[in-house]
């Protein structure tokens, strides 16, 4: 006898948890720092681009593996502090991206690798970059900007 589906079965999309994407997870750490005012950027590594597009950047400088925001500022325990995102699940940091993270901390940079926003959220809490309740402790000096 062969079972045939009822309106009771459960369906595939409510069995898969939906994992947000780093870029996602990305924008709401990015959200919080710039609500509580600490200095940060993005580095614009990911995303597709045409073939062209991704030579010309290579050219430019662009290279696998760097962290994903940085946040520029005084510290004494370090230089500068960079963040690899990744998804909460499933992300891994590649053999570029561990190469970068070397090069920086023999700088004198602390790397941060967070799985999601709340992890991010989370470490720089822990760090004291950010109170317990999401707001900055410190807030590194912005650099000016000089417009031509």
């Amino acid at each position: 006898m062969i079972a045939t589906p009822s309106i009771h079965m459960t369906t595939l999309p409510e069995i898969i948890e939906e994992v947000p994407k780093e870029a996602d997870e990305q924008e709401r750490v990015c959200r919080v720092l710039r609500r509580e005012g600490v200095a940060h950027f993005a580095v614009p590594n990911g995303g597709k681009r045409s073939k062209t597009e991704a030579a010309a950047l290579v050219r430019q400088g662009v290279q696998a593996g760097v962290p994903d925001l940085v946040l520029p500022g005084p510290d004494p325990r370090w230089r500068c502090l960079a963040i690899e995102m990744k998804r909460r699940k499933g992300g891994k940091v590649s053999a570029e991206q561990e190469q970068w993270h070397g090069v920086l901390r023999s700088c004198g940079w602390h790397i941060l690798v967070c799985y999601g926003a709340d992890d991010a959220v989370a470490q720089l809490t822990a760090l004291g970059v950010l109170r317990g309740d999401g707001a900055a402790t410190h807030r590194p000096v912005p650099v000016a900007v000089h417009r031509p």
